[in-house]
């Protein structure tokens, strides 16, 4: 008969529950990633806008480590109402709500710039640290949209392009989704400049206030 030895059996126990403190998240990793990620299988998210599969950058980024705009924001030559260049680099260094419209503002245009200035003010101390812009296409004159904007929004950055096709091609979710100057949608870019989630119409502003309050908590950039 094989005597038990008490202080063994609890060394036991205790290398045990050590090897499961280390096992356990790889295992819990594994898991995911074949279930999730290969099968594609449910994943429990709290984002309350749609995540991109790709985060797609709007920098290149060359060997002395500057950023370079991508062709498509190039070739956009984006411009303010008076007709100077934006700085190339305006989707840095800041979280940016940006919308895009075609020829003017409409109501639904003005709807989500009301929604993005409330859930900008609503971070609180937080709120230099977000960027609103509106990039208007093709814009007709004569739509009021500076006096609009001074009044209304005065934090607002509208920007003008008379052509972005390869922009609004970059801003465009998938083939399936509706052209990125018609489409209601707000995209939200980091500040390294990465187009990383956005928000449809019928995405609430509370849902896009929480995701921004979530990532303003646990960034350390922007």
């Amino acid at each position: 008969m094989t005597e038990t030895v008490p202080g063994r059996s609890a060394s036991r126990l205790k290398l045990i529950a050590l090897a499961l403190i280390f096992v356990a998240p790889l295992a819990a990793a594994t898991v995911y990633y074949y279930w999730v990620q290969v099968h594609g299988g449910p994943a429990h998210t709290t984002n309350h806008g749609h995540l991109l599969a790709h985060v797609r950058p709007l920098y290149d980024y060359d060997a002395s480590d500057e950023p370079r705009p991508i062709a498509a924001l190039e070739q956009a030559h984006l411009h303010h109402a008076d007709g100077t260049k934006a700085d190339p680099s305006l989707f840095r260094d800041k979280w940016t709500l940006l919308y895009v419209a075609h020829g003017k503002c409409a109501k639904l245009c003005r709807q989500r710039l009301y929604d993005t200035r409330q859930v900008r003010a609503a971070t609180g101390q937080d709120a230099w640290r977000i960027r609103r812009v509106l990039l208007m296409v093709a814009p007709r004159p004569g739509s009021g949209l500076e006096a609009f904007a001074k009044r209304v929004h005065p934090d607002l950055k509208v920007l003008f392009t008379a052509s972005a096709t390869a922009l609004l091609r970059f801003f465009r979710p998938g083939p399936q989704a509706r052209p990125s100057a018609d489409a209601g949608r707000v995209y939200l870019i980091d500040p390294h400049g990465n187009w990383l989630m956005y928000y449809t119409r019928q995405d609430s502003a509370s849902g896009m206030l929480k995701d921004l309050q979530k990532l303003l908590r646990i960034s350390t950039i922007g």
